[in-house]
């Protein structure tokens, strides 16, 4: 199955709109079953990801990928949702040296970013506490899948 025909099946599509933000009507009309009306939980929580993988996708900074996981916690703990935890698989201990020569880049300095990007290092990143960041697609797909795998497993251990 192509990723198109797996988000197809599980109802997952793109919103323009911050789903979030979305009214109840506005859940309601995108979420809620035909035959109850109730909206369907996982439905909503299966395109909120969708939403930030997007977002984070699009973010061509390594600090605005942060500040979407940051975001995106406290969105949750502020639901109600308190035992979750990110882990931030594009960090230089997962490049050799030459890849991280090859993909680093000089992150922005004008004034915002630079807020952003010290609150950013003083929480461990950039590469060797300096101000560059690294493309989330930079990483080969194989040792990402490797890497989530170890995750999981890390997550599902004491089960």
């Amino acid at each position: 199955m192509t990723t198109e025909e797996i988000l197809a099946k599980e109802g997952v599509k793109h919103y323009d709109k911050d789903i979030r933000q979305m009214t109840t009507k506005e859940l309601k009309a995108n979420f809620a079953a035909s035959s109850s009306g109730k909206i369907i939980v996982a439905k909503v929580i299966k395109n909120i990801v969708w939403q930030v993988y997007e977002w984070v996708k699009a973010d061509q900074e390594q600090v605005g990928g942060w500040l979407v996981a940051k975001t995106y916690q406290n969105q949750l703990n502020s639901q109600g949702i308190l035992d979750i935890s990110f882990a931030n698989l594009i960090i230089p201990e997962n490049y050799t040296p030459q890849e991280i020569d090859l993909y680093k880049y000089p992150l922005p300095t004008d004034q915002r970013s630079m807020t952003l990007n010290q609150k950013w290092i003083e929480q461990g990143g950039g590469i060797n506490g300096q101000m560059y960041g690294m493309e989330a697609d930079s990483m080969p797909r194989s040792r990402i899948r490797s890497l989530v795998k170890k995750e999981i497993e890390k997550i599902t251990a004491n089960l």
